[in-house]
């Protein structure tokens, strides 16, 4: 019964984190859900708890959404995500908690080191987009944490605020 309110709380707290960054949904939620379900079934809770916050965030700023710098990104994210969720049926369990507890650790030391300096890009190069898109499809495949870097990559190309959470909202 208390994970019953564990989960709530994880729940309402990925639901704000992901109205305020546009993203982090998923991080949130994967800290507690694989204590109570398999890694695939919790990617997989983790994408459908927070699918209707993404599509009315995604519908209300449509209008700034610039389709050609979301085609490409999306299209590589999207057949890399279905060969890692392939690829995920057939790791061990033990191995796809480390690779997630080893995936937490690094995002956390990256947005610690990017906290303390700023980064001010014009645009980014094609080959870090297309990486960028591998890691996060291959991350959002294996555990349902897609976010982090498409999240870099939009807020580097967006003119606004609205089509930076248009951009975000729609790929994801």
């Amino acid at each position: 019964m208390s994970w019953v309110f564990v989960m709530i709380l994880a729940a309402t707290l990925a639901g704000f984190v992901q109205g305020v960054t546009g993203f982090g949904s998923g991080i949130v939620l994967m800290v507690f859900l694989p204590q109570l379900l398999p890694i695939n079934q919790s990617a997989g809770v983790s994408t459908l708890t927070m699918s209707i916050a993404i599509i009315m965030v995604a519908w209300k700023y449509r209008k700034a959404l610039k389709w050609r710098n979301l085609v490409g990104p999306f299209l590589i994210y999207i057949v890399m995500a279905i060969f890692s969720l392939h690829l995920s049926k057939y790791l061990a369990a033990g191995y796809l908690k480390v690779l997630l507890g080893l995936l937490l650790i690094i995002l956390a030391l990256y947005y610690t080191v990017m906290n303390l300096k700023s980064i001010s890009v014009k645009s980014i190069p094609f080959y870090v987009m297309v990486a960028f898109a591998l890691i996060s499809g291959f991350f959002n495949g294996m555990f349902g944490i897609g976010g982090p870097l498409m999240a870099l990559y939009f807020l580097t190309i967006s003119d606004s605020k609205e089509n930076y959470l248009a951009s975000i909202q729609t790929s994801f």
